[in-house]
């Protein structure tokens, strides 16, 4: 809920700072405005020092692109990866873990403008993740090696709000409901067994409901 708070937060903040200044002319007329988003959620909660909550999901697509042409249709394309690794070692047992995840989006969405500054979206995205983790746990010179690999591909509708800064800086924030199917696949070694290789696979379908909780920084041109 917080995450929630300070985007809307931000965006009337934008709102009320656009007022106070002179007027800006809207978006020039072109036959296509090309955009660029940043995620800029993890530095805003890194200056404002909100408590993260983990039981709310966030988008995972760090950069965003759309192209817009002048019937307000877009094509829209964004992409995220995330990169972890830790150690740990307790009571002489090392564990060490490594998790590398690549995610991509691309669709389309109409925009509806609302006032001078602001335009809402909607639309609707193909979605692929990939999910790579090991783990080693070493104990006693004996070692355990877990490798698993998620493959997913979703599809599902979107819907945001945006509001224009000036004619080439934005805000946007958005929500969307995904239907996912992932593969997942995961293998085992352990060197203190005779037969040490091994491994399980099986299919699932998850579903995602992202909360408008990220907020995107908007370069227009």
């Amino acid at each position: 809920m917080k995450k929630i708070t300070t985007s809307l937060i931000f965006l009337l903040a934008c709102n009320f700072y656009s007022l106070a200044q002179s007027d800006i002319s809207t978006k020039e007329e072109k036959s296509n405005t090309h955009e660029i988003g940043i995620n800029s959620t993890f530095f805003i909660k890194q200056f404002l020092n909100f408590v993260s909550s983990s039981n709310i999901e966030t988008s995972p697509f760090l950069l965003t692109y759309k192209r817009i042409n002048k019937e307000n249709i877009a094509f829209r394309f964004g992409i995220g990866m995330d990169i972890d690794a830790n150690k740990s070692i307790d009571n002489g047992t090392t564990i060490i873990s490594s998790l590398s995840s690549v995610s991509y989006r691309i669709g389309g969405e109409k925009q509806f403008p609302l006032k001078k500054r602001w335009l809402s979206y909607v639309g609707a995205d193909f979605i692929n993740s990939i999910d790579n983790r090991r783990t080693k746990t070493t104990n006693d010179g004996n070692e355990f090696i877990s490798n698993a690999l998620d493959l997913g591909f979703g599809v599902g509708p979107v819907g945001g709000i945006q509001f224009n800064i000036n004619n080439r800086l934005s805000l946007a924030t958005e929500s969307s409901f995904v239907l996912e199917i992932v593969h997942s696949t995961e293998s085992f070694k352990n060197s203190d067994n005779p037969n040490p290789n091994s491994s399980s696979e099986e299919t699932s379908f998850k579903a995602h409901f992202i909360l408008p909780t990220t907020l995107y920084f908007i370069v227009n041109f």
